[in-house]
């Protein structure tokens, strides 16, 4: 058997030629066999060698996915993963909302009509504008203003915002989406009370360049010179905290005031019975309370003294309960001025929301597309040999005879001379 194995091995002859039968033609078509094969082995051997070591690309699609499956995607193949969306623009209502708390002197005792008129029920028998009976119910007021205020300033501004669109052609991962949203949310917080706040400041330079009296009468006084009423002489109130240091309305109308408090009903001099800690008493009422702060209200013992020096003598009792304080669940401290309260629109917490799901719904991607690398497995090394080697076939079938027969051409024997009638 081996005799026969190798005798067929020696005689293989791949390259048969009927016109070319000669020794030297056998011996090329021999040895270009035996070259054939050997390099057909070795070349079959570096390709499945090769397949089975590179690295392929697949690519899958997966229709209609689910938000689960679009998240579990993203977790595994982030890199590669597109899913276009079938509704590229979407509100921002649809994705985003707000639930707005606001500061808690909103829903308080303290803005209440029953509160002002517990205040301000004996007014008539006092004329002390330092005195918090003749402007805590002013102050109310306008406190609750701006608490009225705020809510209407912040839904006209969602008007423009939730119908503002996010334009997105494929779904955005969730790590960038929650960041492009957090800044849209922080932009549009901040470009509220920006507004709200420069409205506020126009109207109080308006105030302050045409130096118009309060309604109180607490920044200019006048004097009559003649019969009729029309002979006047204004002048600027001047306040004095101290001994020393005093300020004029007509320099320092915003910052310009004394501390508020309760006092006696002399008739020659105001004797302070009970100064309320953080209230404020200026120029003007409303950069009294800018300045004021509520630290009152949070303190029932501060309470208490005012209703035991004005219950007596209101027509309206009114026993108001103190505010609570948690530091948790406030932005603020019991002594932050009421300015900056209003120019945070009387917020506590804005409590908005972004919804990644919401997003996706609209969105609403028909496929998934992700492409993942992986090792050649036996199918792909098979249909990659086969595809190969047909060509490769070809080419050495046709290259190499030539080459034998080029490197064996010198040794093809020459032809024999005979001589026939002497020629």
């Amino acid at each position: 058997m081996l005799s026969k194995i190798k005798t067929f091995v020696i005689n293989i002859n791949l390259f048969k030629d009927p016109g070319k039968q000669s020794d030297h033609d056998l011996r090329n078509q021999r040895i270009s066999s035996h070259l054939f094969v050997i390099l057909m082995v070795i070349t079959l051997s570096v390709l499945v060698l090769f397949t089975s070591l590179s690295i392929i690309t697949e690519t899958v699609t997966i229709k209609q996915p689910t938000i689960n499956v679009y998240i579990e995607l993203q977790t595994k193949y982030s890199q590669t993963l597109v899913c276009p969306c079938t509704q590229i623009e979407v509100d921002y209502e649809q994705f985003i909302s707000f639930h707005p708390t606001f500061h808690q002197i909103c829903t308080s005792d303290f803005i209440t009509t029953q509160w002002m008129a517990y205040i301000h029920s004996n007014v008539s028998e006092i004329d002390y504008a330092f005195d918090f009976r003749y402007m805590g119910s002013t102050y109310s007021s306008s406190i609750l203003q701006f608490c009225n205020s705020s809510p209407e300033t912040i839904n006209a501004s969602l008007l423009v915002f939730n119908s503002t669109k996010y334009v997105t052609k494929n779904v955005k991962e969730t790590d960038l989406f929650r960041s492009e949203t957090e800044q849209i949310v922080n932009l549009f917080k901040q470009t509220t009370a920006n507004a709200y706040s420069l409205g506020l400041s126009i109207g109080r330079e308006m105030v302050f360049g045409n130096a118009l009296f309060s309604g109180l009468l607490t920044n200019y006084g006048y004097v009559d010179f003649g019969d009729n009423s029309v002979n006047l002489g204004f002048f600027p109130y001047i306040y004095t905290t101290d001994d020393i240091t005093s300020c004029s309305c007509k320099l320092d109308p915003s910052t310009c005031g004394v501390p508020c408090g309760i006092y006696n009903e002399l008739p020659i001099e105001a004797k302070l019975l009970f100064p309320i800690p953080g209230l404020w008493i200026g120029c003007y009422m409303i950069e009294s309370l800018f300045q004021s702060t509520l630290e009152c209200f949070f303190n029932q013992l501060c309470l208490d003294k005012i209703y035991e020096l004005i219950a007596s003598k209101s027509s309206y009792p009114f026993n108001a309960t103190a505010m609570f304080y948690n530091s948790s669940n406030t932005q603020y401290q019991i002594t932050t001025k009421i300015d900056e309260i209003i120019e945070n629109l009387m917020i506590e917490q804005w409590n908005d929301q972004i919804s990644f799901n919401s997003y996706y719904e609209q969105c609403n991607p028909s496929v998934c597309i992700y492409t993942y690398s992986k090792q050649g497995d036996m199918a792909y090394m098979i249909t990659t040999t086969i595809g190969l080697i047909g060509g490769l076939t070809t080419i050495l079938r046709i290259l190499i005879p030539l080459i034998v027969a080029f490197i064996r051409r010198k040794k093809r024997p020459k032809p024999i001379e005979t001589e026939i009638n002497g020629k």
